[in-house]
């Protein structure tokens, strides 16, 4: 069972540390304890960069109509950092933080449509221009055949060849 192993492991641990106190190991004990926070302070930071910077692209490069977003942010994830105060910032290559064109600080939304721009491969195609209409669904009308304008030759068949022909 995971849990009774947990128990006792950490059982174990704790007994280990109690005999090393007897003795006087309090160096030893203390250096095992500051290694083991490490190490936890340090698997939980990589968790928050990762879910901190992945989510600001993410979010980015969706609402940017990225077709395969989690690619994108596989791309340029190494083009962000977490800042001192935890937020994701862009940087360049020699890791100093890049600005926009404005001189603010560049957002990852920036970095995002800069690669997207760069690459559109990795856009959704659109849905059309302005105004553009597609004729999904529509009934288109059917050209008149001239066998049709003469058979309703007199009830506007004749109107119609005349101006089919060209009004000869």
């Amino acid at each position: 069972d995971v849990d009774q192993y947990k128990q006792w492991r950490s059982d174990k641990e704790a007994a280990e540390i109690d005999k090393q106190k007897q003795r006087g190991e309090f160096d030893k004990v203390l250096k095992t304890t500051v290694e083991k926070k490490d190490t936890e302070i340090a698997a939980l930071q990589a968790q928050i960069q990762k879910t901190s910077i992945d989510g600001a692209i993410l979010t980015a490069a969706s609402s940017l109509n990225a077709i395969a977003p989690d690619q994108v942010s596989s791309l340029i994830r190494n083009q962000l950092r977490l800042n001192g105060e935890g937020v994701a910032e862009v940087i360049d290559t020699s890791g100093n933080p890049r600005y926009s064109e404005n001189g603010d600080l560049m957002k990852p939304s920036e970095l995002v449509g800069e690669f997207l721009t760069a690459n559109p491969h990795f856009v959704k195609a659109s849905g059309g221009g302005t105004g553009s209409t597609g004729n999904a669904g529509s009934s288109t009308p059917k050209a008149k055949t001239v066998a049709d304008m003469v058979a309703n030759w007199h009830t506007g068949g004749k109107a119609e060849y005349a101006k089919s022909i060209g009004n000869r």
